[in-house]
């Protein structure tokens, strides 16, 4: 199985208190993970008549407020630089936020997105709230979203939710990397269909592999198997009861599935959750035969 590596970073940043929330997590996990990270502060405008010529943009006032963004972008870096010894460097975009963070992250070779999942309002802000699920639907990489009424620096318990379909397996392999960084307990929640009994046997199925690969890999985790009409509130309810803090969930858009945590069930965990959830979209599958063979996941 794949060791999945975290080397690279990136943290949209709108200088708004949960997106700094989001930074400091973003600083702990790169000493953790000896990452690197890459601060993007993406500038939005309603105007249609500026001129551009080889990628970068004449109308003076805003090459004005680019400017002052990377002046500020500059000190932020060299003071994260400089004060928890890690790699940090820093960008100013001009468009949509949503495109521009996917964009920066695509060319950044990032690892993991780590954003807040509300800001702060105005022209110049993001609206995080709003453009996290946005991040989450589009990015290719995963997506770390942070909310704001608390810090986090490192993760105890994680909550591992299972259905018996494509990229689970995707996502033990980073489940599994951050709990040996944190040396976090892993709580592996297999989500049983009432209607679906066949679904329910291949899942008994997935959670004894797991099971075993938990035991390989010498990870503290446990096994719960719970009956579900609504995904979200399962999750929800056992990652209260477990003082969870942090969600693994798959974030493939799949709006054919009634029974998954995509759609608008991802758009629900990533803006209700009350604790940081990492969305992952599963690899892409080259072939037939290796679809069907991890369809079961």
């Amino acid at each position: 199985m794949e060791n999945l590596t975290i080397k690279r970073l990136l943290v949209p940043i709108d200088y708004s208190q949960t997106a700094l929330n989001a930074l400091d997590l973003a600083v702990a996990m790169s000493q953790r993970h000896k990452a690197e990270i890459r601060l993007t502060h993406v500038l939005t405008s309603f105007q249609d008549d500026y001129t551009w010529e080889d990628g970068n943009l004449l109308e003076d006032s805003s090459k004005s407020a680019v400017e002052k963004e990377i002046l500020r972008l500059r000190h932020l870096a060299e003071t994260i630089s400089a004060t928890h010894s890690i790699a940090c460097s820093f960008e100013c975009r001009i468009g949509i936020v949503c495109d521009k963070i996917v964009e920066a992250a695509t060319e950044f070779n990032a690892d993991l997105i780590v954003i807040g999942t509300h800001g702060s309002s105005g022209i110049r802000s993001y609206f995080m709230g709003l453009e996290a699920y946005r991040v989450v639907k589009a990015a290719a990489c995963p997506v770390l979203t942070v909310p704001n009424h608390q810090k986090w620096t490192d993760f105890h318990e994680i909550i591992f939710p299972v259905r018996p379909m494509a990229g689970t397996m995707d996502k033990y392999d980073l489940a599994r990397t951050i709990s040996h960084k944190n040396n976090a307990h892993l709580t592996v929640l297999g989500l049983l269909d009432r209607h679906d009994k066949l679904k329910n046997e291949i899942l008994t199925s997935v959670i004894e592999t797991l099971k075993n690969q938990l035991t390989q890999d010498e990870i503290n985790g446990d096994m719960l198997l719970l009956e579900t009409d609504s995904v979200p509130y399962s999750v929800y309810q056992k990652a209260s009861e477990l003082h969870a803090d942090l969600i693994i969930i798959n974030s493939d858009i799949d709006t054919t599935s009634k029974f998954s945590l995509f759609g608008p069930f991802v758009e629900q965990i990533v803006n209700h959750a009350k604790v940081p959830v990492l969305a992952i979209r599963p690899k892409s599958v080259a072939t037939p035969q290796r679809q069907q063979a991890i369809s079961l996941f």
